[in-house]
């Protein structure tokens, strides 16, 4: 997936569950966060998925938000 908008098509089309929900929040058009909320929000099992960010901000507070962890990456 290049954007959220992929992410989130691809859940609800998607035959199978999903495990976990690993996302960025830096993608393009849609940060990782709103893709988060969006999940959250549908009527499916799919919005009980666990999630959890993978990003470079030293924010944990926002990094988290929404998530149920996060994941540092080494900044450029």
């Amino acid at each position: 997936m290049t954007a959220a908008r992929e992410g989130l098509a691809a859940l609800i089309e998607s035959p199978e569950p999903y495990d976990v929900l690993l996302t960025d929040i830096g993608m393009p058009d849609e940060d990782g966060l709103t893709l988060i909320r969006q999940v959250r929000s549908l009527a499916a099992a799919g919005g009980q998925i666990p999630a959890a960010t993978i990003t470079s901000l030293r924010d944990r507070a926002r990094a988290a938000r929404g998530a149920h962890g996060w994941v540092p990456t080494a900044s450029g």
